[in-house]
Formats: C-alpha cells, structure tokens, sequence
C-alpha cells in the first residue's frame, strides 16, 4: 500500500510539475490531485527535494532504458551511435514540449535551486556517456573508429551535442533540429573515423 501511495504522488507530482514547472508546484497540488492529505506526502517524502529527486530517478530509468534498447540493436558501430544519437535528442525534444519540469532541470533553473545535495544531472550524463563508451570501444575493436582515450572522447562528444542542442533548440522545429543534430554527428563522427 505505501509503494503504491508512494507511486501515486511521484505520479501526481510529475503530471504538475510537466504542467507547470517545478517552482509552481506545491505540496498542497500534489495532494489534491494524488487524492490524499499533504501530512501522508511527508510519510513518503521529506520535503519538495525529496520529491524531485524521485523525479528525477524516474528520468534516469527512461535514459538508461533507451540507452540499453539503443544497445541491443544489431546495428555496425557508427550506425549505432548514429542511431543513440538521433534517439536520445528525439526523446529530449519530447520530454522538454511535454514536460516544463524537465526543461527547467537541463536548463539549470531547477537543478541549482533543489539538487545541490545530489546533482541527478551528472549521473545521467555519466549513464549516457558510458553508452557512448561502449559503442566506440566496438568502433574501435572493428577498427572503425581511431580513439585514444575512449572515455575523454565519449564526454566531449556527448558535450558537443548537449551545446549545440542548447543552441539550436529555441530557434527550430523538431525536424531542423533534428537535421542539425545529425550533421553534427556527421562532422563529429568524422573527427573519430580511421583513416585507413
């Protein structure tokens, strides 16, 4: 019963939260629209920290299910960061139109003001980045891909899209952006060829 109760605040959090941002969502919401007193919030969760952290571990699940799905894919190494690539922007494309809490979170509003204890943001960047390690470690097993330091590459790789994203994001449509990201990629994925 209190999994379930649990389940059915984080839930009613976040449908308000996508609604109307972190910083407008009150204890006081969450317990109207969750169907219960704000005093059995505080027997599940300490504080609004608290739950936005649980927030933020649900979004961390949805990542690391993609990346490890993107994995699975019986795709050649470049196809398959292509493919990771593509995906993971698609899916923040949709999470920042469908959710203002998240975009709040990648945009550094919301993440200063509540997660200083425990930055979500880092590990999910850390979590994405390990996927991207992987798929060049096979880049360069085939010998497709010519890297040194793996690690050091997947993060400035993963950076490089992160800026630009931040970029291109406000001044286009999904499918432009998308067509950026992917010649992004395509320079990128130069850079990290092997030349023989």
């Amino acid at each position: 019963m209190q999994t379930e109760r649990k389940t059915e605040i984080l839930d009613a959090f976040i449908k308000l939260v996508s609604r109307f941002g972190i910083d407008k969502t009150t204890m006081q919401d969450v317990a109207k629209v969750a169907g219960i007193s704000v005093g059995l919030i505080y027997k599940d969760f300490k504080n609004k920290e608290d739950l936005v952290e649980a927030y933020l571990e649900r979004k961390m699940q949805q990542f690391s299910l993609f990346g490890q799905q993107i994995l699975e894919l019986d795709l050649p190494p470049e196809q398959l960061l292509r493919e990771f690539i593509m995906g993971l922007y698609r899916t923040m494309i949709h999470l920042v139109i469908e959710d203002r809490g998240f975009l709040q979170f990648i945009s550094d509003e919301a993440s200063i003001k509540y997660m200083r204890r425990n930055y979500k943001k880092d590990e999910i960047t850390k979590r994405l980045g390990k996927n991207v390690e992987i798929i060049m470690e096979r880049g360069v097993r085939e010998g497709l891909f010519e890297i040194t330091d793996i690690p050091k590459t997947a993060g400035l790789f993963l950076s490089a899209f992160h800026i630009y994203f931040g970029m291109i994001f406000m001044n286009g449509t999904e499918d432009k952006i998308l067509v950026g990201i992917d010649d992004m990629y395509s320079l990128l994925c130069r850079a990290i060829q092997n030349k023989n």
